[in-house]
């Protein structure tokens, strides 16, 4: 699985400094944001149908809400909210590419993103393969950077399974610290309450000095 061709075109995307992006424009601007290791580009095409074979992974997919359900359905209706949500534009899902290999790696997005508050929630999945090599945690810290920088962000959330060890250290290398707790999705997803960190773009900033 390599990255598709438009990857070839990424130089034009490049976003300018003084760019503030919206709904409106973000379907024309397209943009790419750059890592050492990463390329990360909006999902289109091909590329779903690279995120239901990584989602179909039990691992992959272990912390994912509707834990009561078969994996193949979790993993395709999974795939089919985040489709819709980026058509709709109600959430932002820009696939990982590893730059080395050309290779799709996972899934960082901004999602239920609040134009009028200034709000989103980020969310990321690694395939099993890139497990273990930081890759989660840079590509966070550059959604988050595009996020403040480019959308105009206040407040960002992440919601994670209080099991998910891997996850919570993803969100605290990245500044984020724990907000709260809210009651679990769904009761076939084991009844465990989910935990709710936060970002500010003040605390943001305040970090990067």
């Amino acid at each position: 699985m390599t990255w598709p061709t438009k990857l070839a075109d990424h130089d034009k995307n490049r976003l300018q400094p003084e760019l503030i992006l919206t709904k409106s424009s973000i379907r024309e601007v397209q943009p790419v944001l750059h890592h050492p290791l990463l390329t990360l580009m909006l999902l289109s095409g091909a590329d779903y149908e690279r995120l239901l074979d990584m989602v179909s992974h039990p691992e992959v997919i272990r912390y994912v809400n509707r834990a009561s359900q078969p994996l193949p359905i979790r993993a395709r209706k999974l795939v089919m909210q985040i489709k819709d949500s980026a058509l709709t534009m109600q959430s932002l899902h820009f696939g990982i590419w590893e730059k080395a290999t050309g290779k799709f790696a996972g899934l960082v997005s901004f999602q239920f993103w609040n134009e009028l508050t200034g709000e989103a929630q980020v969310g990321y999945i690694l395939g099993r393969d890139w497990w273990g090599r930081g890759y989660a945690t840079a590509s966070l810290k550059l959604l988050l950077q595009f996020g403040f920088s480019r959308l105009g962000l206040h407040d960002v959330e992440a919601r994670c399974h209080p099991d998910n060890s891997a996850s919570l250290r993803v969100l605290v290398k990245n500044g984020l610290t724990f907000g709260r707790v809210i009651a679990p999705y769904a009761e076939g997803d084991g009844g465990v309450p989910v935990h709710v960190y936060k970002l500010t773009r003040n605390q943001w900033m305040r970090q990067k000095m």
